[in-house]
């Protein structure tokens, strides 16, 4: 296994957490989205919050607690897909003549989120965030000025939490691990670790 600069991102995918299965495991938890549904130019992810709690006891450091951060991810698309965007905000579907209608007080859907990360030594890092959910779009329309073309691309910000039945958050191997699973194993579904006692 290599040691290797991240060079490339491809191969975005969302797979769909159905209601009532994340509190016990089951093989049907995810319903992966059919195709690839977008274009992607970046995905960031940094933590939020779960800042050092150090104690102190007989005048010194005596212990640290990290809680639980907030993951947050922002991934910028040429664009994100009106469909896309009807399922991942839980809108009504379109109607009669194509028109997608958006309405307020609807609940984001969780999904989990997959992609391939190319490295300098032609491996991959393979990473799929388990529950997140997005917040809607903030969306920019710019005008053109003369011959100058402004390229309008959209960023989808999302919080990645750990599931509720195993506590996991996320999971990522290199393509070049020994014994490890190929892309197909990876993201057909979303993987699920396995452990042998």
């Amino acid at each position: 296994m290599g040691k290797s600069s991240k060079i490339g991102l491809r191969d975005i995918k969302f797979a769909w957490l159905n209601t009532g299965t994340d509190t016990v495991a089951v093989p049907a938890a995810y319903t992966m989205e059919s195709t690839s549904v977008l274009e992607s130019i970046k995905v960031s992810i940094s933590r939020k919050g779960g800042d050092p709690d150090p104690q102190y006891a007989e005048d010194i450091e005596s212990d640290v607690l990290y809680p639980d951060p907030e993951i947050d991810i922002t991934l910028e698309s040429k664009e994100i897909p009106l469909a896309l965007q009807q399922k991942m905000f839980a809108q009504a579907v379109k109607d009669a003549n194509g028109v997608y209608s958006f309405e307020s007080g609807k609940t984001p859907v969780y999904f989990a989120l997959g992609f391939k990360a190319a490295k300098r030594d032609g491996t991959d890092r393979w990473v799929w965030q388990y529950k997140c959910r997005a917040t809607p779009l903030d969306q920019t329309y710019h005008t053109k000025e003369g011959t100058k073309v402004t390229r309008q691309t959209d960023s989808l910000k999302i919080t990645s939490i750990k599931r509720t039945y195993d506590k996991y958050v996320s999971a990522k191997v290199d393509s070049d691990t020994a014994g490890g699973p190929n892309a197909a194993a990876f993201f057909t579904g979303v993987y699920e670790p396995t452990f042998t006692p």
